[in-house]
């Protein structure tokens, strides 16, 4: 195990990226050629650890909009890191090319765009017990909590290959305030991970780029279990929204056990894209909301 004494520390600056990543068509992964841990590998049972306080243990940008993040996994496997408070960056983690890296009771806030990146092909991975809050002070639309994988209009939509970020688990995570875009953003070509025993907050969403669910879930095989969401920033929103973005996405999932407080007008709790197939809703909750918020509805693309 390495131990970071209390204090403030400076993050890993890595290569700029392009409108981090999204937008214009262009050669992809553009993967990062060095990180806060590249090529590093542990074991099953052996994980290498980097150990802090999150109360006291602080990586701090200063603002720094462009430079990279907080904590950079890249190509990397067996890795931990564990309580760290992560403020002023682009985002507080990006975990690349990587399998079996976990993050746990690390606190972000005050990121330019989302708060954690899981990409290029990163399977196996862990972000439990962690507070994402303050996201998107650079563009509320990239303001997302906690996004997986990458979306359509870069990779197949570009002639460039899927990303398979695949079997990743997001447990006991508690977001907001201040997150506008989805809490967790799953996108297409993403299968069979698990989130469960979160806390969504979607008081503050603002609607930018379709952003009115705390949960966006285009993935197949996924598991969402034992989730409670509470406000709704928007009108007809949906606490979980499961959608086909691409072909044979979006179906084989299963939801059970959400519970959805202070949903706001024609709000449901779980939106089903009719395109989708195979999909599981059970245990379905509403609480404290509108009179016109709804367990469950679904339709087209919405």
């Amino acid at each position: 195990m390495i131990e970071l004494v209390a204090g403030k520390h400076e993050p890993h600056h890595a290569a700029m990226e392009d409108k981090d990543g999204e937008g214009k068509c262009g050669t992809w992964p553009t993967r990062a050629l060095e990180g806060t841990v590249f090529d590093l590998h542990g074991e099953p049972g052996r994980l290498i650890t980097f150990c802090g306080d999150r109360e006291r243990t602080v990586i701090d940008g200063i603002g720094n909009r462009r430079g990279g993040a907080g904590i950079q996994i890249v190509r990397s496997t067996y890795v931990r890191f564990a309580g760290f408070t992560i403020r002023n960056l682009l985002r507080a983690v990006d975990i690349q090319d990587s399998s079996h890296a976990e993050v746990t009771h690390v606190t972000s806030e005050n990121t330019w765009h989302e708060g954690y990146r899981i990409r290029y092909n990163s399977t196996y991975n862990l972000i439990q017990h962690c507070h994402i809050k303050d996201t998107g002070k650079g563009y509320v639309g990239n303001g997302e909590g906690i996004y997986v994988g990458t979306a359509r209009g870069r990779t197949t939509d570009c002639g460039n290959p899927e990303d398979n970020s695949d079997y990743n688990v997001l447990s006991n995570n508690v977001f907001g305030p201040n997150v506008p875009s989805e809490n967790i953003d799953v996108k297409e070509y993403t299968t069979g991970g698990v989130i469960r025993d979160n806390v969504f907050n979607g008081t503050d969403l603002r609607g930018i780029h379709a952003s009115t669910s705390w949960v966006a879930l285009k993935g197949k095989g996924w598991r969402l279990e034992n989730n409670v969401g509470v406000g709704m920033g928007v009108e007809n929103g949906a606490g979980i929204r499961v959608l086909e973005r691409a072909p044979g996405y979006g179906g084989s999932n299963v939801v059970r056990g959400t519970t959805c407080r202070g949903l706001s007008k024609g709000s449901v709790c779980v939106f089903v894209d009719a395109r989708t197939t195979n999909n599981t809703v059970e245990g379905v909750k509403v609480e404290e909301s509108d009179p016109s918020a709804r367990e469950r509805g679904g339709g087209g693309r919405r």
